[in-house]
C-alpha cells in the first residue's frame, strides 16, 4: 500500500507539471541603445534643489555635492537615472 501511494504521489505530480516551460521559445528582444553619464538640463530652482539636497541627499552623499560622501559617490556630474 505504500508503494502504491508513493508511485501515485510521484505519477500526480509528474502529470500536474507544465512542460511547455521546457520549450524553447523565440522572442524578439529590442535593444535600446542607451547614453551613459549625460547630465541633466532641465529648468531648476536652485534655492529648492539646495534646500531638498540637504534635507534627503546629505547623510549619504557629501555636504559638497563634488566630492564622494561617505555612503553614497558624488552627485555632480551624475547621469540622469542617478539623479531621478
Amino acid at each position: 500500500m505504500p508503494r502504491f501511494c508513493s508511485i501515485l504521489i510521484l505519477f500526480l505530480l509528474l502529470t500536474s507539471c507544465d512542460l511547455n516551460i521546457f520549450k524553447e521559445t523565440d522572442t524578439d528582444v529590442e535593444v535600446v541603445s542607451e547614453k551613459k553619464n549625460e547630465t541633466l538640463t532641465l529648468g531648476s530652482d536652485p534655492e529648492k534643489g539646495k534646500i531638498v539636497y540637504y534635507a534627503n541627499c546629505i547623510s549619504c552623499h557629501n555636504y559638497n555635492p563634488k566630492k564622494p560622501g561617505s555612503i553614497g559617490p558624488q552627485i555632480y556630474r551624475s547621469s540622469k537615472e542617478l539623479l531621478s
